[in-house]
This record gives C-alpha cells, structure tokens and sequence, in this order.
C-alpha cells in the first residue's frame, strides 16, 4: 500500500499568490494539501482550486484569518506542514485597524498559535513581503544600498503605508510566537509579484497591469520602481522552504536582476511580446515636479510620499534564496508578456 502524503495547510488559498502555492505543491505529486477559503460554497472562487491537477490531493477548509481557535486547531491538526498566505491586500483602507492591521496581525496570531498548540506541524512558511524590509528613502542609509534579509522596513506605520505596517507587524508577530513555541519557521518576502494569473480574482497587481495594458500611462508615468518577482516563482519559492529552508530564515523573493524597474521598463516587457500595444504603454518618465502634480490629482499621492519613494534605485541581493533554496528565475519578457496573455484569456484586458 502506497505511502499517505504529507498534508500541508495553505491558508489563502484562493488568492492570486495562494492559488498559485496550491498548484505548486500539487503539480510536484509530493504532496496532499488543504487550502482554507472563506466560503468553499462560492463556485466563482473555489472553481479555480477546483480545477487545479491531481484533485484527489487536494481538500478545502472553510476558514477565515479571524476565526476561532478551534477553526484553526482544525485545520492544523493532521497538517506535516503549514503555509500561510492569506493576508489581506488593501492599499486605501477605509478602517486601517478593521481592514488590515486585525486581520494580518490576529490572523497570523491565530494560524501561527494553532500550530504551536499542535505541537506536530515540522515546518511553517509564513508569506510576508519585501516590503517588510523595505520601504522608502527613511530606511536607505547611503546611496546604492542594496537590502537584504537582514533589514527591516522601519518607516511604515499605521499611518503611512499601513499595508506595508500590516506585513512588518504579522511578520515580526510571526518570529515571536515561533520563538515562544519553539517550532520551525521561515519567512518568503516577495517583492512585486506579477506573472500569469490563474483566475479573475482581485489583485492589486492585475489591476495594475490591466491598467498599464490599457493605456492609463500611455503620456508618461511617475518613475516608481519596484522590485519585480513572478508569481511561479513565489510558489514554488515556498515549496522549496519547505523541503530545504533553514528555520529562522527569512528570503527576499525577487527577481534575479537584483534591481527595481519602474512603469516604462515594465511595459518594454509587454511590447517585446505585444508590440501592437506600443502607443497604450509609457515610454517616458515625469520629472519630478509633474511627479508632484500627476501623483496627487491622478491617484491622490502625496507629494512627500513621491519625495520619500520616486526615482530611487532599489537595489536587493537574493543571494540567500538562490543559495539555500536553489532558486532560479523566470525572465520578466516571460513574466509580464506572459500574464497579458492570461489576463486577456480570462477576460481581464485587451490586447489590441
């Protein structure tokens, strides 16, 4: 009689990164995996996990981040291995404790005390963000600084980037409760994901890119630069922390290139595969004062935010995540003319 799989617990699991990591620990066969969703009745939601390979590994959970401890005690008990994604992505909260600080915080609290209750979990991913280690020109120390692991995003708060905040503090709670519980744990903090989605669900990146695709940067955009990593990549960056990670780790999680890129080379990217698209996509950034002026009348940015966070150069090492994991890294001509073509199959853009 074969031998029964390992269960890892993925929280999350209908989201963009999350549907993403669910796919990936199936399509390796090495593994069964219970995904937790709020509503397993919602067919518009589930139907994606639904039609994911290897069906027979794969069972849903009905669970939210602020549940009760007995949800949670529930879905840890027979897990090997727990994966938490689910965080809420909410970049102009109405509420910031309500929307994202209790959720991302108590959620995490809640996943995270589950498995130090259970005692059996062997090992926890816990997805957090570049963004907890970086943030803006408060936390850059000399010109061309390149961040790593080691850093902590230090000027986020509930105030300013409150998202940025809700991933620095889950994660900081994260290390603290696996410390007190003494239990395995690694960080994977991904930098901008993008790449192909694998449905409509909402995404702070899939409306950008619809965005880009369609032609809202087309006279310009303001230099922001981020630091790019595919979506595959994210996923199968935590099945590797899972089979290879070092506990007490944290990876930074972006591309190869080891530096940001901004709106213009992103839409290179797009044009390399969908050159018909070259009049929609920015081919030139604002100086500063239109900088200024665009940000706070087109997306109500404010002037100090573009000061603190435009025309940087971001630059990372991933040296830890290639070296321990064994990471390599789909090209961005993959990743952004990739997920266009996605995004149009699921009725999401254009490409015309």
């Amino acid at each position: 009689m074969p031998k029964a799989k390992p269960i890892v617990l993925v929280t999350g699991a209908s989201g963009y990164v999350g549907l993403a990591v669910v796919k990936a620990f199936l399509d390796s066969n090495n593994y069964a995996v219970c995904g937790t969703v709020r509503d397993p009745t919602n067919e518009a939601k589930v139907a994606p996990l639904k039609a994911l390979p290897n069906q027979a590994s794969l069972t849903l959970f009905k669970a939210d981040l602020l549940d009760s401890a007995e949800t949670w005690d529930a879905a840890v008990s027979d897990c090997a291995y727990v994966v938490h994604t689910a965080s809420p992505f909410v970049l102009s909260p109405k509420d910031v404790q309500r929307d994202l600080l209790d959720p991302a915080i108590k959620g995490t609290e809640a996943v995270l005390s589950a498995i130090a209750r259970n005692g059996k979990v062997e090992k926890t991913v816990v997805t957090s963000s570049i963004g907890a280690i970086m943030c803006d020109k408060w936390d850059v120390p000399e010109h061309g600084y390149v961040y790593s692991e080691k850093d902590w995003n230090t000027a986020a708060s509930a105030m300013y980037n409150p998202y940025i905040y809700s991933k620095v503090m889950a994660e900081r709670r994260a290390w603290e409760i696996a410390k007190e519980a003494n239990f395995d744990l690694c960080c994977v903090n991904p930098g901008f994901v993008m790449g192909p989605p694998l449905s409509k669900t909402s995404s702070t990146s899939l409306t950008f890119m619809a965005d880009l695709i369609q032609g809202k940067f087309s006279s310009g955009a303001v230099d922001d630069r981020q630091c790019v990593v595919d979506v595959r990549d994210v996923a199968k960056a935590h099945v590797l922390a899972i089979e290879k990670g070092v506990p007490g780790k944290r990876y930074l999680c972006a591309h190869g290139s080891r530096v940001g890129i901004n709106y213009v080379q992103m839409g290179a990217h797009v044009e390399k595969a969908y050159p018909s698209l070259a009049k929609k996509l920015p081919h030139r950034n604002f100086g500063k004062p239109i900088m200024y002026l665009v940000g706070k009348l087109a997306a109500g940015i404010s002037p100090y935010k573009i000061y603190m966070n435009f025309g940087l150069d971001f630059n990372y090492d991933v040296s830890l995540i290639e070296q321990d994991l064994g990471m390599e890294w789909t090209s961005l001509d993959d990743t952004f003319g990739e997920m266009a073509k996605k995004m149009e199959e699921l009725g999401m853009c254009k490409l015309e």
